[in-house]
């Protein structure tokens, strides 16, 4: 490149014209080449108009910075990021959801998102010992509450499946059991204290009558009680969730399939993400747990998105809903769970068309 000459010209010269005549033979000088220095583009095709039209309809926004977001299948399979996109429209107010189990670690990932008084002190109860620690000391009760409400793009852990505020109510001990009495009073106490919906990741095949009445007063008060189906892989009656106030969950695998280990049977309503599934652990940790326990917050989830996006939703709505074909996918497992997988994109959907139709009725 040594032997090339690059010469700039007055754009009044014409340039061809200088590059012919030191072609010429006759010029006093040896000129072996002599050319414009032509523009080069990249080699792509241009967008057409219609091209550039279905990009845009089809564009998704970059997922969430949480390093774990890849792993939570689940999250994809209920459509929580297509949601969030769509339907999220400016700040609103967040339902508190009540976990009853063995507590609830104060997570990195749970930053801001307890249910808390006006005094700033977080709205929680020990049953066993009757007092304000409501503390973890299992880890079930915290990656119940993080599958629930972990931050989104903070760059911790993963992403959570609801806009909830978490109440925790602690009944289970550190081996994960508790009385039925601990267990009652847990319910009713989340209920007076402004849970709209209770997630019960635990359960027994004995139908404690002490239960079942907490559940009917729950229920009378229009709180939504979610229980898991059981971990037995049998068609097996399993409570709370085989009590008529209860939603029972099922739980899924990744490929869409019953879980080998949930139970299965009539008395199953929903089925959500149960195997796998990343979230939180108590002193700041992540892990990855299996069974109808994970499943069931999934759905505890979607009740609170129901009443988050849509405030004037009654409780009586949100059952019919939530359970309504439209809402959810369609599911043909090898036992029965209910025939419905939880689509947290296809019930807030459904759920605007429900309110957009009932407005029109109206006016």
């Amino acid at each position: 490149l040594r032997r090339w000459y690059h010469l700039e010209f007055k754009e009044s010269v014409n340039a061809e014209k200088i590059v012919k005549e030191y072609k010429a033979k006759d010029v006093d000088f040896v000129v072996e080449v002599a050319q414009l220095d032509y523009m080069y583009k990249a080699d792509r095709k241009k967008k057409s108009l219609l091209e550039k039209i279905i990009e845009e309809i089809l564009q998704i926004k970059p997922a969430p910075n949480d390093p774990l977001w890849e792993k939570q299948w689940g999250m994809h399979r209920i459509k929580a990021l297509e949601t969030r996109l769509e339907f999220d429209k400016g700040k609103k107010k967040m339902p508190i959801v009540a976990v009853l189990d063995s507590g609830v670690y104060p997570h990195e990932d749970l930053e801001g998102m307890f249910a808390k008084d006006k005094n700033g002190k977080v709205i929680g109860w020990n049953m066993i010992k009757n007092n304000p620690k409501w503390i973890d000391d299992n880890d079930h009760g915290t990656h119940v509450a993080t599958i629930i409400s972990m931050v989104w793009n903070n760059g911790k852990g993963g992403a959570g499946a609801g806009h909830c505020l978490i109440m925790p109510v602690k009944a289970l001990n550190s081996m994960g059991m508790g009385t039925s009495e601990d267990l009652a009073r847990g319910l009713v106490w989340a209920a007076e204290h402004g849970a709209i919906a209770i997630n019960n990741s635990w359960g027994s095949r004995w139908p404690a009558q002490i239960i079942k009445d907490a559940g009917e007063y729950c229920y009378k008060k229009g709180v939504i009680l979610l229980a898991a189906a059981g971990n037995t892989g049998t068609n097996s009656k399993h409570y709370p969730a085989s009590f008529p106030e209860f939603i029972s969950v099922a739980a899924l695998n990744p490929k869409g399939d019953r879980a080998r280990f949930s139970t299965w049977g009539k008395d199953i309503n929903i089925a959500a993400p149960g195997e796998g599934i990343w979230a939180g652990l108590t002193k700041n940790r992540y892990g990855s747990l299996s069974g109808t326990s994970m499943a069931t917050p999934f759905v505890t989830a979607a009740v609170g998105e129901l009443k988050y996006y849509f405030p004037k939703i009654k409780p009586e709505e949100i059952r019919k809903l939530l359970l309504d074909p439209k809402s959810s996918d369609k599911i043909e497992t090898d036992k029965p769970i209910g025939g419905k997988g939880l689509n947290l994109y296809k019930l807030i959907k459904n759920t605007k068309e429900y309110f957009e139709d009932k407005n029109e009725k109206r006016d």
